[in-house]
């Protein structure tokens, strides 16, 4: 009775092809169709049946050589990987220079082996340590092979363009028609190319991509890099100047106009009358401190405004905000027989820059205790909405007429030009407000009715987690 030992030993031992019984029978496979080939044109072609007969043998003893030569390197290799996957059995007939020689192949495979392991391995570290490198950096990079598939996003790429998948079309990044067309001609073997675009939303960008091939590496696609870089800020800048300038000069004049007559008023006819001078100095200290609100607001606003396509980060409890806004404005509530009204959850996160925010929130509190009845209260409320913080100051007073709603937000808009400046107002609170919220992504929204009041309902994006 045999063991499986013995007949897994006897399959090993027993050639591939047999010879000469598995000779013969291959010879017949290979004869009979050759047969009918050179029977075949020997019977339609010039050639004579003797020649025909000649090459069909001679073909046929050279097939035959060719095929037992390949069957015997077939047997080599299957008898030397079976060695290799149960080292140390020993095949009858085999002398100790072929265990020697097959040793060293053994050997030589493992050291192969573990060489591409070793050098696979350095290659992933090396991709992870370029992938890290390029997630640090502030600036967005794409890359992407000759066939114009995404092979890499960093992660300012992301933040700016989504998460797109990599593998996409590059135009699933960037759908921008002057990017895509100098792609093309970066691919098709152009030099590198700069193309700029336009984000309008949430807030607009103005952005330059520089597309660059990579130097090709040997048996690998050509790649190639798009590298993002914001001109906003430069535009900005340029904005802000014109219009601090313009505004400045504007705003000031009139004030400015009041305290030079003042002045040389002072050094004359009210030279000798202390009432005037007690008067007049009244009326200096007042129109100085309506320009000292004026370049302070319009210093915040282009503060702002610098910043406004950079979302804040960080986590502010809107709780606290609007107590300190409260507080701080608990004078002028008095002053006019008022009073305010905080109706907010427990505790309410959102993401944004609690300086801003309270300025956004101040902003909209001073204006409902300027505009609202006297004696009546001013209610702050708020609540989440979805994925959202609703925040809405509400006053009791003369409203606000629609036509006027769309334009509150514009610079030095007033909608009550007298009692705008009799309130000290400057025309650039709500103007602030809107860039604020611009900045926090978020929603501001005005209704009005009138003869009943006004409210201002801000939406802002809740802290995650």
């Amino acid at each position: 009775m045999t063991t499986d030992v013995d007949q897994r030993e006897g399959e090993e031992a027993a050639p591939l092809l047999p010879f000469p019984e598995q000779a013969l029978r291959l010879g017949l496979m290979v004869a009979v169709p050759t047969g009918a080939v050179f029977g075949g044109f020997a019977a339609n072609t010039d050639i004579s049946p003797q020649t025909a007969l000649l090459c069909w043998l001679g073909f046929n003893a050279l097939s035959l050589a060719l095929i037992r030569r390949q069957l015997r390197e077939l047997w080599r290799m299957r008898r030397a990987l079976r060695r290799l996957a149960r080292p140390g059995e020993i095949e009858d007939g085999e002398t100790d220079s072929e265990d020697g020689r097959n040793a060293d192949v053994a050997a030589e495979i493992d050291r192969l082996s573990a060489g591409m392991m070793e050098e696979r391995a350095r290659a992933m570290a090396g991709e992870a340590a370029l992938r890290a490198v390029l997630d640090s950096l502030q600036l967005p990079v794409l890359i992407f092979d000759n066939g114009r598939r995404l092979r890499f996003l960093n992660l300012s790429a992301r933040d700016l363009l989504g998460s797109v998948p990599e593998g996409r079309d590059f135009a699933a990044a960037l759908r921008n028609p002057d990017v895509l067309a100098a792609v093309d001609r970066v691919i098709r073997g152009g030099a590198s190319e700069d193309a700029e675009f336009q984000v309008h939303q949430p807030v607009y960008r103005r952005l330059r991509v520089r597309i660059e091939p990579l130097p090709a590496l040997t048996g690998a696609p050509r790649t190639y890099v798009a590298m993002i870089d914001d001109l906003t800020d430069s535009d900005r800048m340029r904005e802000m100047r014109s219009d601090f300038v313009a505004d400045v000069s504007h705003e000031l004049r009139t004030p400015l106009a009041s305290v030079l007559s003042i002045v040389e008023t002072l050094n004359g006819a009210a030279r000798d009358d202390p009432e005037a001078q007690k008067r007049f100095l009244r009326i200096l200290e007042e129109q100085a401190t309506r320009m000292a609100r004026i370049v302070e607001d319009l210093l915040s606003l282009s503060r702002i405004e610098m910043h406004e396509h950079q979302a804040p980060t960080g986590v502010t409890q809107l709780n606290e905000v609007l107590r300190n806004v409260a507080d701080a404005s608990q004078f002028a509530a008095r002053d006019r027989e008022m009073r305010i009204e905080i109706d907010m959850p427990e505790r309410l996160d959102v993401q944004g820059d609690a300086h801003e925010l309270g300025r956004l929130f101040q902003n909209l509190v001073d204006n409902a205790l300027k505009y609202g009845d006297q004696g009546t209260a001013v209610t702050v409320r708020g609540a989440v909405d979805g994925r959202m913080a609703r925040v809405t100051v509400s006053d009791r007073g003369p409203g606000i007429p629609r036509e006027h709603i769309p334009r509150l937000t514009e610079r030095f808009y007033r909608v009550d030009k007298g009692r705008s400046r009799a309130a000290g107002g400057t025309g650039l609170g709500l103007a602030i407000v809107k860039h604020v919220v611009n900045r926090h992504r978020g929603n501001l929204k005005v209704s009005s009715v009138e003869n009943e009041g006004s409210t201002f309902t801000v939406e802002l994006p809740l802290a995650p987690g």
